[in-house]
């Protein structure tokens, strides 16, 4: 009975409905322009999120701040500078020096969650937990840097 309502809202303007008595103030055009308004914004923003542009290339400058905000707690990120804890992680250059710890076993590495013990407190989660593909992306790069 409401479909019957409703076709007869779409199809006949301002035709009373004759099953509910309430007449439809809206002429059937502007049904029909407003869905299609509707879906042109769909459309447009499906179109929008295809052409995107890709994210930039991994940025060891970029690696080197995101580092200085989540990693040296626990890690030396740079030759001659000291975590802030006293914990068991490696250098960022003992890292990017240890055979086979290329980008594609540091990103594997860094997608897993890992515990990590420091003296006198818990285990804490290892934070790349926490940062996007992009920003774990741009730490690596920065330890690589290291590489010799």
């Amino acid at each position: 009975m409401i479909a019957r309502g409703i076709a007869r809202v779409a199809g006949a303007g301002s035709e009373p409905m004759h099953q509910t008595g309430i007449r439809s103030r809206r002429p059937a055009g502007v049904i029909v322009v407003t869905i299609a308004a509707i879906g042109g914004a769909i459309l447009a923003g499906s179109a929008m999120s295809q052409t995107m542009p890709p994210p930039p290339p991994p940025s060891a400058v970029r690696g080197e701040l995101v580092a200085e905000r989540m990693c040296r707690f626990c890690h030396q990120i740079r030759p001659g500078s000291q975590s802030d804890v006293e914990a068991r992680a490696p250098s960022f250059e003992q890292i990017a020096n240890t055979p086979g710890r290329d980008a594609a076993f540091l990103r594997g590495f860094t997608t897993e969650l890992h515990l990590v013990r420091t003296i006198g407190e818990p285990p804490v989660v290892m934070p790349t937990a926490v940062l996007s593909p992009e920003a774990r992306d741009d730490v690596i790069a920065y330890i690589l840097k290291f590489k010799r």
